[in-house]
């Protein structure tokens, strides 16, 4: 880039990484100054970065449902409690999704939208959801 006294730059260093570490970097900045055209050294930025995974604890790794049916019974909706807790040093976004028979609820056994946006869960915060199951879903002997 080409810059005339007085005129800023803006960038963006951008990185990624499969697993977590810290990764420390050096960003030299050289300019040709003058009219020598002789490259020198103008600034130097120590630059680092945490990659951290995200981590999740689950009130349960298992979510079971179990009913049976008499010819007579009506089948009624069913809820298991599962809660998610931040236990990472960052804020997460969640994104739950679950197919029929089974839907996301909160703590009121009350449905979430479908189309929901993630939901961020701050450091240490914990999300107290429902599980719904619909043992009527399909009209047949098994469900």
């Amino acid at each position: 880039m080409d810059l005339r006294p007085g005129q800023t730059v803006e960038m963006v260093l951008e990185g990624c990484s499969s697993t977590s570490q810290e990764v420390k970097e050096r960003l030299l900045c050289h300019a040709m100054v003058g009219k020598e055209g002789v490259k020198k050294q103008i600034m130097q930025v120590d630059v680092s970065c945490e990659f951290i995974c995200p981590a999740v604890k689950m009130s349960s790794r298992t979510i079971t449902f179990c009913g049976e049916k008499k010819p007579s019974d009506e089948l009624t909706l069913q809820y298991q409690p599962l809660s998610l807790k931040n236990t990472c040093a960052l804020p997460l976004d969640l994104l739950l999704y679950l197919e029929q028979p089974f839907m996301v609820c909160d703590a009121d056994q009350q449905l979430l939208p479908a189309d929901s946006k993630p939901m961020t869960l701050d450091v240490g915060e914990e999300l107290h959801l429902c599980i719904q199951f619909n043992p009527a879903y399909e009209n047949d002997l098994n469900s």
